[in-house]
């Protein structure tokens, strides 16, 4: 499987956040924002382009009916999904060599700008990945600048944030006045290795979050953030 690159904006635009050694480990760096604090049009705009330009943000694959039942077959899946427990919010269908967004109708029916379509064995489906909800939370507790910086952090270790298996979210138990010290747990898979992120939440006037990233490979890095 080929290793994720960070993919959408380079990592050489935003600032640089651990500094690499040869035996893998990453000795932290502090670093500032350097995002326009110009509006939220901009932020949103990188956030949603960063999170749609993930490795394996998409399933992609068929739609058949076995049994009565419609199922999503992934390629290379041997097993299917039940398309009605799916969230297709954001679903695509190949027409023509181009991707046009469908919805789910029922009954093998899709509907797209051109109207209804009977779905054929030959239709190609993609569907946008949910991200585990522990987890989500926590991305979206983080604000742009933040969030560039981790996604780019496990971009460049191999992963992608759509590779999340596991997690423990530990702030989603606890009030916004942290008083003490507390630590969250992300695991992530890419089918060649795995990593393991540790996040610890520190309440003090310089260090807020510090993420802790270990491979299966032996490789470590770490990145702080400041409130």
């Amino acid at each position: 499987m080929n290793q994720p690159g960070f993919t959408g904006h380079s990592c050489t635009a935003y600032p640089c956040c651990s500094a690499a050694f040869s035996d893998g480990f990453h000795l932290p760096v502090y670093a500032r924002s350097t995002l326009s604090s110009g509006g939220n049009e901009l932020a949103s705009s990188i956030r949603k382009k960063l999170l749609h330009t993930q490795e394996r943000s998409c399933m992609t694959g068929n739609i058949c009916c076995f049994e009565g039942e419609w199922l999503f077959f992934e390629e290379d899946a041997d097993e299917g999904k039940l398309v009605d427990v799916m969230d297709l919010s954001d679903m695509h269908m190949l027409m023509d060599g181009i991707w046009y967004q469908a919805i789910w109708l029922s009954d093998g029916k899709i509907k797209t700008d051109s109207g209804e379509h009977s779905i054929a064995d030959s239709h190609v489906f993609k569907i946008r990945r949910k991200l585990p909800f522990a987890f989500e939370q926590m991305l979206r507790s983080l604000d742009d600048d933040s969030l560039v910086r981790f996604t780019g952090e496990l971009n460049q270790l191999g992963y992608s944030i759509y590779d999340c298996i596991y997690c423990y979210n530990h702030l989603l138990f606890t009030n916004k006045k942290l008083k003490t010290a507390c630590t969250s747990f992300y695991q992530f898979d890419n089918e060649d290795s795995i990593c393991g992120v540790q996040h610890h939440r520190m309440p003090t006037e310089d260090v807020l979050d510090r993420y802790e990233f270990t491979t299966s490979l032996g490789k470590r890095s770490i990145l702080l953030l400041k409130k």
